[in-house]
């Protein structure tokens, strides 16, 4: 029995005492199995044995022996059974139960600390991000706190440069700083100034009306400041100072804006009123300021790409010319005035500008013209600029009064090297391939490369030279005339404009619009406008006692012949060589093409000023080049007909065109409306105090013709 005992610990310490203790349980289950089977079958074999000779009794007794047996070892075989299926089926799966739950609790935590651990190092690499960041941006403020005191100590160099009145208002309306001048006319130091708001500095009144001290402008400069915009606002004002002296001066407050279009100040420049100056409607003498300052950037312009050119031409290399036409600014002027079409230039080219960043200059030559001038660039490398450029003015967006302005731009790549006949001829073939992109619907990039087109082009060009020269001489070149008349009763005699045509092989009247294109490309207007002074003279001396009934006799020259070294000289001996007195003929020039030859245009009026000939500009629009009016001396302006048209619709435009006229009369320059068309508009333009009219309803064709 010891050693049964014995074999059962070995074997639990081997296999573990469940696993032994199934086996017993089994074991026993056998045993007692094997027990009941044998006595059930002794039980069933008892008739047998009392066949072999038991008595009654005894066979009874062995029967309830075996019976009461076979009873107990049945409930011996089921506890066995129990014991068996406990230890053998539910005690194993309770203990894989918990051996899984445990697992699973193992297994949970686990996940739980890597997941923990992943957050941390999530946590961490943010955290060194962070910080790095915060290196960087330290950096960064470092570098902007050094640019800052820079820019600081820049503007303060150039504001004790600066000799006008001029302040500088950030963006919270308080003084930043103001040049010395403007001291002296606020009354005050810079000391006690800066910081302190705008209208505690400088009260300011509305100079326009009768009594300006009832009506404060203290509201203006945070007006600039609330609504940015690229324009220049004007204002006439009375200005009182710390000492309460009165005076009248005019505002021109200029928005300062960022490349998002935020407003970050604004400058401020003070410009004493002269007599009746001071008290025109402001709100149109930002005309004056654009063109001012658009003049000075086409003589920067013109400077400069002369100075290309020379380059191209000693060192062998090759510049580039952008010529930008915004293809829809007639349009938005149309439909929301000229101040609008004004703005969106001045967005436009502020965004070319910072596309470009260091790669070219750009230069705002007209109301829809932007010139790029990017040196020592190859024509590939500006054909690419010239399509971001496109692609960057589509895309955007400025808002006007409710509304978003939007333009396309047809741009034009012109080559500048040592084959570039000189200025004119570069602009005149960028103009040409920005019209042609126009013509053809806009929105595009072409580049002027010498091909079989461009080759076309210029004998085709030729040829228009070698149709005209023997017309000119042969008699088929004739001119006719149109009537224009003064409106205000008892003034001086009508006038008279003349216009060239010339005779083709079947007899038709061809006008300037089919040859004189070409002759600019090639620079032989002159001729032309040399043959119809010639003529008009010729026919005026012939016609003079019919003339008497006539003032003055206006030619369109072409801006292209101001070019020619010799022109002026010979239109001055033309004259002088006449019976005709000079004073009786104006010489007329197209406003935005002379303002792009400002210099040419001036040298030409002064030689023939001295002969007593006038000058006028014709085509203008809602701006007036005081500048370059004083300079040549003009005497008549010529309204375009938009301007009279949009004047009749709309009440700002026909204020804007009444300023216009009162300006043009301070500057004693006479005005003219072309294209009046019906009884209405020449009553219109009467009221308004316009000196001359012109068009159809008046005279379709005067008197003088050859």
């Amino acid at each position: 029995m010891q050693w049964i005992v014995e074999g059962l610990r070995a074997a639990a310490h081997r296999y573990g005492r469940a696993r032994v203790n199934i086996a017993v349980g089994y074991a026993l289950f056998v045993v007692a199995a094997a027990l009941v089977s044998m006595l059930t079958a002794l039980l069933y074999t008892v008739p047998e044995i009392a066949e072999v000779g038991l008595v009654q009794e005894q066979l009874q007794r062995v029967r309830s022996i075996v019976f009461d047996t076979t009873a107990v070892l049945l409930i011996v075989l089921c506890g066995f059974g129990f014991i068996a299926i406990w230890f053998g089926v539910v005690q194993p799966i309770q203990a894989f139960r918990e051996r899984a739950i445990a697992k699973l609790s193992d297994t949970s935590t686990a996940e739980a600390l890597a997941l923990s651990e992943k957050s941390l190092q999530r946590a961490r690499e943010q955290l060194q991000v962070a910080l790095q960041d915060n290196i960087e941006l330290r950096r960064e403020l470092r570098a902007l706190r050094g640019i800052e005191v820079r820019a600081d100590a820049l503007v303060e160099a150039l504001v004790a440069a600066y000799t006008d009145p001029m302040v500088l208002v950030g963006a919270d309306g308080r003084i930043v700083d103001l040049t010395r001048s403007a001291c002296e006319i606020a009354g005050c130091s810079r000391e006690a100034a800066v910081g302190q708001p705008f209208a505690a500095v400088l009260r300011i009144y509305d100079g326009t009306k009768e009594t300006p001290r009832e009506h404060p402008l203290d509201h203006l400069v945070a007006q600039a400041l609330e609504a940015p915009s690229a324009l220049p606002r004007i204002q006439s004002v009375v200005l009182l100072d710390q000492r309460d002296v009165e005076r009248r001066a005019i505002f021109s407050i200029a928005s300062v804006i960022d490349r998002d279009g935020h407003c970050a100040g604004a400058t401020v420049r003070i410009a004493p009123a002269q007599s009746d100056a001071g008290k025109l409607p402001e709100p149109m003498a930002q005309s004056l300021v654009v063109q001012s300052v658009r003049e000075d950037v086409r003589k920067q312009f013109g400077d400069r790409i002369e100075e290309l050119i020379r380059l191209a031409r000693m060192r062998e290399e090759r510049h580039c010319l952008l010529w930008i036409r915004l293809d829809q600014v007639a349009t938005i002027s149309d439909q929301h005035g000229y101040l609008a079409a004004e703005e969106l230039v001045r967005r436009m080219a502020q965004l070319v500008r910072e596309r470009l960043g260091e790669k070219g200059e750009c230069y705002e030559m007209a109301t829809d013209r932007i010139a790029v001038l990017l040196g020592f660039r190859s024509l590939q490398e500006g054909r690419t600029t010239a399509e971001h450029l496109r692609q960057a003015i589509a895309s955007r967006q400025i808002p006007w009064k409710g509304a978003r302005l939007s333009v396309t731009a047809s741009v034009a790549v012109v080559p500048i090297d040592a084959a570039s006949e000189g200025r004119a001829q570069v602009l005149a073939v960028a103009e040409d391939l920005v019209l042609a992109i126009a013509a053809a619907g806009g929105n595009a990039v072409r580049v002027d490369e010498p091909n079989e087109q461009h080759l076309s082009r210029r004998r085709l060009d030729r040829e228009w030279l070698e149709w005209i020269k023997p017309r000119l001489g042969d008699g088929r070149a004739h001119f006719i005339s149109q009537e224009i008349v003064p409106l205000s009763p008892g003034a001086s005699k009508p006038s008279l404009e003349c216009y060239l045509r010339v005779e083709d092989d079947d007899g038709v009247w061809l006008t300037p619009g089919a040859f004189m294109p070409s002759l600019e490309r090639l620079r032989q207007t002159g001729m032309a406008d040399l043959w119809v002074l010639r003529a008009v003279l010729e026919q005026m001396e012939r016609e003079a006692e019919a003339m008497d009934g006539y003032d003055t006799v206006f030619l369109n020259f072409s801006a292209e012949s101001l070019l020619d070294a010799e022109f002026n000289d010979r239109v001055f001996h033309t004259l002088a060589s006449s019976s005709i007195p000079p004073s009786r003929i104006s010489f007329e020039f197209d406003e935005r093409v002379a303002a792009m030859y400002a210099e040419a245009f001036c040298r030409f009026a002064e030689i023939v000023r001295p002969t007593g000939a006038g000058i006028a500009l014709d085509r203008c629009r809602w701006t007036i080049n005081d500048e370059l009016i004083r300079r040549a001396g003009v005497g008549y302006i010529k309204f375009h007909e938009s301007v009279i048209k949009r004047a009749m619709h709309d009440r700002y435009d026909r204020a804007h065109l009444e300023w216009l006229r009162t300006a043009s009369g301070l500057l004693n320059v006479r005005t003219v409306a072309c294209g009046v068309e019906d009884e209405a508009t020449l009553e219109e333009m009467r009221r308004i105090g316009i000196d001359y009219a012109q068009g159809v309803i008046l005279n379709k064709m005067g008197l003088l013709m050859a």
